[in-house]
């Protein structure tokens, strides 16, 4: 099962079943109440296999929590992976790359966490 597929599965319990983009080029969740994210499956950083980029404020109202502490975690998860993101430069969301499946469990750990699902 390849990275990008996994992040989908595990990200579902998160977000429900995300829409496929007609372009191909991921997966989104547009429900505000459960936070707008897209999970990109192309035009990624050199060694990305998938991209999770985060609408801070749909996130941070989720959580019950400021944007500075969405933004703080968002940042922290990027540092983790360790992985370059390749930010849209029209909707600049900020993003965490994965290039292994551990990526992709150490991020819904932490989502999971912040958003006092576990």
């Amino acid at each position: 099962m390849s990275v990008f597929t996994t992040a989908q599965e595990r990200l579902n319990p998160i977000y429900g079943a995300m829409q496929t983009w007609d372009s191909g080029n991921g997966v989104r969740c547009i429900n505000e109440s459960k936070g707008r994210v897209t999970l990109y499956s192309k035009n990624l950083a050199s060694g990305n296999l998938a991209e999770l980029a985060f609408e801070i404020s749909t996130m941070a109202a989720r959580a019950g929590e400021t944007q500075d502490s969405a933004k703080a975690l968002v940042d922290e998860m990027r540092k983790s992976t360790g992985q370059d993101v390749n930010i849209d430069p029209v909707w600049r969301w900020p993003r965490v790359g994965f290039s292994k499946k551990e990526h992709v469990d150490l991020v819904v750990d932490k989502l999971s966490a912040y958003f006092k699902l576990s």
